[in-house]
């Protein structure tokens, strides 16, 4: 049987070596938004130093797994050492997550590819903030209601424990009003600054796209009301 180790770095090489081939065939035969010029020591420091941060990620991530499976607290160094004593079953629940975290990695650094890295990482930022205000409400929208309400339901008529992903959904329930709230909070965020400081922050290039959803008055009470 894989150790947690060994299945930790497995899940984190294979999107590295996916990403590595892309990149490679991208370098061999360019797309027409990508030029050959873009492979720059710029872009190979951007990559590394991201990298690295993104290992860091994956640490905490895994950290916070073991402490949740009711492992003692340890330090980030000693993680080689307690993922040689864990039962990998924890690793291999969260692999999809692991798997994740890396490939966005992937996606930040192709941005910065294409872009350069100061347009690239203003780029990444706008369309971070994007997501998060404008698809997170909706995708949070349609599963609380469809996926959640119905097993806790279940659970407050019934008084049992629903199968659903092998946790109580009350807790899973909780924790998705809570992510629900940092797209309101910075709706509410944007709202404010569109009012008392709009003269300011026209002139933040990242700042922009989220004035534009506030121009739009249908589409920002839409969003307010989903999130």
């Amino acid at each position: 049987m894989n150790s947690g180790k060994r299945l930790l770095a497995e899940t984190t090489l294979a999107p590295l070596i996916m990403w590595i081939g892309f990149w490679v065939l991208f370098y061999i035969r360019p797309p027409h938004d990508v030029q050959r010029d873009n492979f720059n020591i710029s872009w190979l420091i951007v990559t590394v130093v991201s990298f690295f941060i993104t290992l860091a990620i994956v640490a905490l991530f895994v950290k916070r797994l073991l402490r949740k499976a009711g492992y003692p607290p340890f330090k980030l160094r000693e993680l080689s050492r307690v993922l040689e004593e864990i039962d990998p079953k924890i690793i291999r629940d969260s692999q999809r997550e692991i798997f994740n975290i890396v490939a966005f990695w992937g996606v930040f650094s192709s941005i910065i590819l294409r872009y350069g890295p100061e347009q690239g990482v203003v780029f990444a930022i706008e369309y971070a903030l994007l997501f998060v205000v404008v698809v997170v409400p909706m995708i949070f929208s349609i599963a609380v209601p469809v996926v959640e309400v119905p097993f806790v339901l279940y659970e407050i008529f019934t008084g049992k424990q629903t199968f659903f992903v092998g946790k109580q959904t009350s807790d899973s329930f909780k924790w998705w009003l809570r992510v629900s709230l940092v797209p309101m909070s910075i709706l509410t965020f944007v709202g404010l600054m569109s009012i008392y400081m709009s003269s300011w922050a026209s002139n933040v290039v990242i700042l922009r796209p989220l004035l534009n959803i506030y121009s739009d008055s249908e589409v920002y009470r839409g969003l307010l009301l989903l999130s």
